[in-house]
């Protein structure tokens, strides 16, 4: 169900990845907020798979993207521990090392598997 960028919101009133109507629903952020999500899905998600959903996210947003969160200056609700470097990492003559530049000089590039 698509939602229209005028209307932000869309009550659903059951999970949307169990289906479970009894128990209190939270709301669900079609993209995550730390990828600048502005939709959410109003009491569409119990609380069981709210955990799942958000181990998730964070596991993603902190250990997979966070450079990317970073110089792309995206949403936090924890703006105090926004990095302020972030690490590249060269190789010359075979050596590696890791330097610390600004988020503004940083090369940005975003890793996504291929798949067959």
């Amino acid at each position: 169900m698509l939602v229209s960028p005028k209307q932000k919101s869309k009550r659903i009133g059951e999970c949307i990845y169990c289906g479970n109507t009894q128990s209190r629903l939270q709301d669900e952020h079609v993209i995550p907020y730390g990828l600048n999500g502005e939709y959410t899905l109003l009491d569409a998600s119990c609380a069981a798979c709210a955990l799942v959903t958000t181990k998730f996210e964070v596991d993603t947003l902190r250990g997979l993207w966070p450079t990317m969160r970073t110089v792309l200056q995206m949403r936090t609700r924890r703006p105090k521990a926004r990095p302020e470097t972030a690490p590249l990492i060269t190789e010359k003559d075979g050596n590696r090392s890791i330097v610390q530049v600004s988020p503004t000089e940083y090369p940005l590039y975003i890793p996504i598997p291929e798949f067959p």
